[in-house]
């Protein structure tokens, strides 16, 4: 009977230990996200600056015709 104590004590330890490291890992991953989308917003800003600067779009917009030659040109290398 103690036996089956100890394993559901080491059994719920480890859980606590996962969940533990799990919250962990979801702080680091939420954190190098929002680093990553500050990114994305200063790299936008900078385009948006040189294209006011330059008079000129650096931005451009791919339609869909334009992908698909792309991913078929990749599939040929």
């Amino acid at each position: 009977m103690e036996n089956d104590k100890a394993i559901r004590r080491q059994t719920v330890e480890k859980e606590l230990a996962d969940m533990e490291k799990l919250k962990l890992e979801k702080q680091q991953l939420e954190s190098a996200l929002a680093q990553a989308h500050l990114k994305i917003m200063a790299l936008e800003t900078v385009i948006e600056l040189a294209e006011e600067h330059y008079g000129e779009p650096i931005k451009k917009n791919l339609d869909m015709e334009q992908l698909k030659g792309l991913k078929k040109a990749d599939k040929k290398q």
